[in-house]
């Protein structure tokens, strides 16, 4: 599942890609900074089944919102 997470300050990238690297419960695989150079992307594991994929999205949406979005 890719993530694409925008319209981050410059100086909060290296705070916010740490934090998601040590998060247990979405264990990305990598991310970087997008070519903008104002936000991240990002790869997390999931079931390849196309029956489910949409549920691990709203599932890791849902998630990171609860978690993060301030």
């Amino acid at each position: 599942l890719c993530l694409d997470i925008d319209n981050v300050a410059k100086e909060d990238i290296p705070y916010i890609k740490d934090t998601l690297m040590n998060d247990t419960i979405i264990k990305p695989l990598i991310l970087f900074n997008s070519p903008s150079e104002e936000g991240l992307k990002g790869f997390i594991k999931i079931p390849p089944d196309e029956l489910t994929h949409g549920k691990y999205f709203h599932a890791v949406d849902k998630y990171l919102r609860s978690k993060y979005n301030e």
